[in-house]
């Protein structure tokens, strides 16, 4: 079956976990693309109304090994769906932020407290992370011809 977008890992140097981002021509390709990837993880069909859809983050399933309660064995958590068409660096930026959470809770697996008590240390982890997520991911944008 031929691809019908380009597809990008990012992933923190030192670090095994990361996401797949791809990129579609339309909204229409991104959005059957991003049903077949739910449907394949989940083996049930998506009724949802997405026709107004213009980027998805997709949160893989983690893949917990049956030896060792809450060890994570994956290396993928997340798949950024976007378009061309809509591709902006907030739309980019907004699915960063469910990336960033994806990872909080399936990488991290803390108990997030993200309240303004006097330890932030979740919420500095977090913005952190979103930062540099961020920030990779617009600069392989920009890279790849995609924003200017």
């Amino acid at each position: 079956m031929a691809k019908y977008y380009k597809e990008y890992d990012i992933k923190r140097p030192g670090f095994t976990d990361g996401i797949k981002v791809r990129i579609y021509k339309t909204p229409e390709s991104m959005r059957k693309g991003y049903l077949a990837e739910w449907a394949k993880y989940t083996r049930q069909k998506n009724t949802e109304d997405l026709s107004d859809t213009v980027g998805f983050c997709f949160d893989v399933p983690p893949m917990v090994s049956d030896r060792a309660e809450g060890l994570f064995v994956s290396e993928l958590y997340a798949i950024i769906f976007l378009n061309e068409k809509f591709l902006t660096p907030e739309i980019a930026i907004h699915e960063c932020v469910h990336a960033t959470f994806t990872h909080e809770q399936d990488i991290e697996r803390f108990e997030m407290d993200y309240s303004y008590r006097e330890n932030k240390t979740h919420e500095e982890r977090f913005c952190y992370y979103l930062g540099w997520l961020s920030a990779e991911l617009l600069q392989l944008l920009k890279k790849e011809g995609f924003l200017r």
